[in-house]
């Protein structure tokens, strides 16, 4: 990615988690979700606006340092698990559930904190709490 890319990939980061949550928000008031999707949605984007800029960075690091073949072995690894049965009902399932494929996506914003947590803690320290 040159650094155009980089940059704008970076900038359009916080638009994104804002579009999503008045999205969200206006499902919530117009009955679709809950009030329990709304407040996970609302937790996991504020997570979200503070960790997407150190990801992404991190990610097109990574991406800039990895060999070319590798990139491709994975891409084809890829490919082969997609078209195996359980990818192609894992895909129908998604497909099926949009609002609890939104769910764990928004769990997996928000398990950033205790990753965090045990990172600066130690793992052990933060088990006990």
């Amino acid at each position: 990615m040159g650094n155009e890319g980089f940059f704008s990939g970076l900038r359009s980061l916080p638009s994104k988690r804002v579009d999503d949550f008045m999205e969200q928000t206006q499902r919530y008031r117009s009955g679709e979700i809950g009030i329990g999707d709304q407040m996970l949605q609302g937790g996991a984007n504020a997570v979200g606006l503070l960790t997407d800029a150190p990801f992404f960075i991190a990610g097109e690091a990574v991406s800039a340092i990895t060999p070319e073949f590798i990139k491709k072995g994975l891409s084809q690894v890829a490919e082969g698990i997609k078209d195996t049965e359980a990818a192609q009902a894992a895909m129908q399932y998604m497909q099926e559930n949009p609002q609890m494929m939104k769910r764990m996506g928004y769990g997996a914003d928000l398990s950033v904190i205790p990753a965090a947590k045990a990172a600066k803690g130690g793992m052990l320290r933060d088990l006990s709490l």
